[in-house]
């Protein structure tokens, strides 16, 4: 029988050293490319936190810290798909986008299936997953959206009942 575990480890370290090296070493990339699809410093600078941060939760021992890390950088790598598909990106472009998203639903998957409380983790994000639809909208549509402040109360509200 095959011990999935191994695979994962080592997923979760093929994460962490690309989003390093895509987040420290080819910074000026990132910018260039998140100026050029007309987002804002900040949320750049939010994004990278948010990946740095959620990267590092992958390497927890508590099963629940890594399952947030996990879903995460999901949310994150189906919000970049979505905007590379929205401004017309050859699939080529955005490829590294799509695989991460993969690996990481792989790691959240994994660490669901090793957990049996996870699936109040997952009734959580389904309740509210109308939130998680206005967030994504207002990153993509940004004209039509909420304001800042809304948007991260939504979203602190999903995990913390405010």
């Amino acid at each position: 029988m095959v011990d999935y575990n191994y695979l994962v480890e080592a997923l979760k370290i093929v994460v962490t050293v690309a989003i390093f090296f895509v987040w420290f070493i080819r910074y000026d990339n990132i910018r260039e490319e998140l100026e050029s699809y007309g987002f804002p410093t900040w949320f750049r600078d939010l994004v990278g936190i948010l990946k740095i941060s959620f990267t590092v939760m992958l390497h927890s021992s508590l099963l629940e810290v890594v399952m947030i890390g996990s879903f995460g950088i999901v949310i994150l790598m189906l919000g970049a798909v979505v905007n590379h598909i929205r401004m017309g990106s050859s699939f080529r472009v955005y490829i590294a986008s799509v695989a991460m998203l993969v690996i990481t639903s792989i790691i959240f998957l994994q660490s669901m299936d090793k957990k049996s409380s996870s699936m109040n983790f997952l009734i959580c994000i389904l309740e509210n997953s109308g939130n998680f639809l206005e967030i994504i909208t207002s990153i993509l549509f940004p004209e039509s959206s909420a304001s800042t402040s809304k948007l991260i109360e939504i979203f602190f509200g999903m995990f913390f009942n405010l």
